[in-house]
């Protein structure tokens, strides 16, 4: 039920927020270069690799536990960074303050891999590796508006936090 709150949440913010094209980052410019690609892979596995589809027990609940918490992920960053957006701040705060980019990391290393695993699709795991590479490049275009738009801040905060994988800290107890 908590799932269903945070979604409608999200849906009132985006209906009362005017959002200028571009403005929530390189998502849309992901979703333009995978999406064909995606519908051609999944017709090819479909038609060439018929055997190859719903493998078995364990890789289909392995598929599903990424795919719902790739959209947990997905759900709270946008929350969050929506907050941020209605007041005109970096967002430092949720798994903003683990990775800078939680919606691609919920999307690309779980959303994605649970499909593979889910459906069996393996030709569909080219959709993975596009992916990363369009995000190694848009990434920079995304960040680089992010240092004009809010300068120091967010080059302490690019020093401070990786882009896809949490940093640990080990201390030494003294």
């Amino acid at each position: 039920m908590i799932f269903m709150k945070e979604i409608l949440y999200i849906l009132i913010i985006l209906k009362n927020m005017d959002i200028k094209y571009g403005y929530m980052g390189i998502g849309y410019h992901l979703i333009l270069i995978n999406l064909p690609l995606a519908f051609i892979f999944i017709i090819i596995n479909f038609i060439f690799f018929p055997s190859l589809i719903f493998r078995g027990f364990i890789f289909m609940t392995a598929g599903l536990i990424l795919i719902i918490a790739g959209f947990f992920i997905v759900i709270f960053s946008l929350k969050s960074l929506l907050n941020g957006i209605k007041n005109n701040k970096l967002v430092r705060d949720g798994l903003y303050k683990y990775v800078r980019h939680p919606l691609y990391v919920g999307w690309i290393f779980f959303i994605i891999p649970g499909i593979i695993l889910l459906l069996g699709l393996d030709l569909f795991s080219m959709i993975f590796f596009t992916s990363i590479i369009s995000l190694k490049f848009l990434i920079k275009r995304e960040e680089k508006s992010l240092e004009q738009q809010f300068g120091s801040e967010y080059a302490k905060y690019k020093k401070e936090v990786n882009a896809f994988i949490p940093k640990i800290k080990f201390e030494r107890k003294k």
